[in-house]
């Protein structure tokens, strides 16, 4: 059904109609460089690539990884440096569901074992790495960092086609059921704040640093 200029989206195919034409959708999913996800906003069809790259950067500083002549937590360091930034690419428009955050969390524990040369064999708690590591933040609290800054400057710009899909609405229902999660239900969980709320504390941005900072470092995982 077709109102105006106003476009609707078909549930049963992959078409939309704009004034009564249909254009068929010849993308099923975006890619950006290393970063990639459909249409729903699923990304676990992009955690092969982005992981694989991030396990291949990790495994190529070994040699660095395992001199004795470089203490601990210039090593964490290092992973942090030129890792993690692998991994996050893009980061930042990522709708994460708690699938994707068991695979994060995966990702950055078997880059602690590999740091501290400990065989998965070995009966060793996730806790134990973490307070050996003793990481100031999660690996998914610093993309959680890139998604709020973000946000921050989407709705700090008075008009852009970003904030405009991220806040605008369509008529119509939803469907019945459990809804997905979309990119902005992300923001509103890692802050524990209303909409409102965070659109006011945007404004201010010396405050909006602050609640960011907190938000993540918070993030470390030692209390899971």
């Amino acid at each position: 059904m077709v109102r105006g200029d106003r476009k609707l989206w078909s549930r049963s195919r992959n078409i939309c109609r704009v004034k009564g034409s249909l254009l068929p959708l010849l993308l099923s999913k975006a890619n950006n460089l290393f970063s990639s996800q459909d249409h729903h906003g699923n990304l676990l069809s992009a955690w092969l690539r982005e992981f694989g790259s991030g396990r291949k950067a990790m495994t190529n500083l070994d040699s660095i990884l395992k001199s004795r002549d470089i203490t601990l937590p210039t090593k964490v360091r290092i992973v942090k440096a030129m890792v993690f930034p692998v991994v996050m690419y893009g980061s930042e428009s990522w709708t994460i569901k708690k699938a994707d955050r068991q695979i994060i969390d995966a990702f950055e524990l078997w880059c602690w074992r590999r740091l501290l040369r400990v065989p998965w064999t070995a009966r060793r708690s996730n806790l134990s790495f973490l307070k050996e590591i003793s990481p100031e933040c999660s690996l998914e609290g610093q993309i959680l960092k890139l998604r709020l800054q973000y946000f921050g400057h989407l709705m700090r710009r008075e008009d852009s086609l970003e904030k405009t899909l991220v806040l605008g609405k369509m008529e119509g229902t939803r469907r019945r059921g459990r809804q997905r999660t979309r990119w902005l239900d992300t923001v509103l969980e890692g802050t524990s704040m209303s909409l409102t709320k965070l659109r006011e504390a945007v404004e201010d941005r010396s405050a909006w640093r602050a609640l960011v900072h907190g938000v993540t470092k918070s993030r470390t995982r030692l209390n899971d």
